[in-house]
């Protein structure tokens, strides 16, 4: 599969540098097994106003009617994933197959009935760096937020101009949980204020979204049980130990877990926390006590 992908990502790559839809276009594309009916795009978005902080995109034109259907930004998660995974493993119209050499169709790729566009996001991911700093790697949340916007900005005022007044929404997974309500947050600002281009946002799709560490852990370890992944001896052991036999569905397992970024956890030392951090990980008795 490597070759391929390869390929793959320097046809996406060879046009980066265009700044309009034309140069933009990917007009051969190795080894498609099937007929397309759709164009693609791939290309250089900017992620602030100095031009220096440049995104990936690769848009995938709607097999329905790409003058009408609407536009969605797609942003994997992660924090750290390339949205290009998303493309080629999940929602794109196409997947590699297995030899590595050609590529079958995804009869149920969202660019049926939309334009898709996926966005490595933030710089330091794919093929998204910065031309002042090509080190600069290093962000956080609100300037993830402040990337994506300004290259949405760019995309419907300077790259694809037919989309400029579209219907558009956007849509993620995983730690886009946090990528999108943030990002939601200064579109709407942007139309409310006038500095955004484009007033026909109509919301967003989370899909599996990290919003809340507390709650999802603490959602998790009952997910857990109730799929039988949990041997009821340690489901009474971790009742114990953890909720004193009170009700689980309000039990803090998450406050018997440390960790310094909200990613990864490690027990903090009880029986409780050793019980849940083994729940969370490799699933595998017997369990430290």
């Amino acid at each position: 599969m490597i070759p391929l992908l390869l390929l793959l990502l320097l046809v996406a790559f060879t046009s980066c540098q265009a700044q309009n839809a034309t140069a933009d276009e990917i007009t051969n594309l190795p080894g498609v097994s099937f007929n397309t009916n759709f164009k693609q795009y791939s290309g250089y978005l900017n992620g602030n106003m100095q031009g220096t902080w440049k995104l990936h995109y690769w848009l995938m034109e709607s097999q329905g009617n790409a003058a009408t259907d609407p536009l969605i930004l797609y942003l994997n998660g992660g924090p750290g994933c390339s949205s290009i995974g998303g493309l080629l493993k999940m929602l794109g119209p196409f997947y590699p197959e297995r030899d590595g050499n050609s590529l079958y169709e995804n009869v149920f790729s969202w660019n049926k009935v939309a334009n898709v566009l996926f966005l490595e996001s933030p710089i330091g991911v794919g093929f998204s760096y910065d031309t002042s700093n090509a080190s600069n790697v290093k962000t956080d949340d609100d300037t993830v937020a402040y990337q994506n916007y300004q290259a949405l900005i760019d995309f419907f005022t300077n790259v694809q101009l037919a989309y400029a007044n579209r219907t558009f929404y956007i849509a993620g997974e995983s730690y886009s949980g946090i990528y999108l309500p943030t990002l939601a947050r200064v579109l709407v600002q942007g139309i409310n204020n006038g500095s955004f281009p484009n007033k026909n946002f109509q919301g967003m799709s989370i899909g599996n979204g990290y919003m809340n560490a507390k709650h999802l852990t603490n959602s998790l370890v009952l997910w857990s049980n109730y799929h039988g992944l949990i041997a009821l001896k340690d489901w009474e052991n971790i009742k114990t130990s953890c909720c004193n036999n009170q009700d689980v569905d309000k039990c803090d397992f998450y406050s018997h877990l440390n960790t310094s970024d909200y990613l990864s956890f490690v027990s903090d030392g009880s029986v409780c926390g050793n019980y849940v951090y083994q729940t969370l990980t490799t699933q595998s008795p017997p369990w430290p006590q």
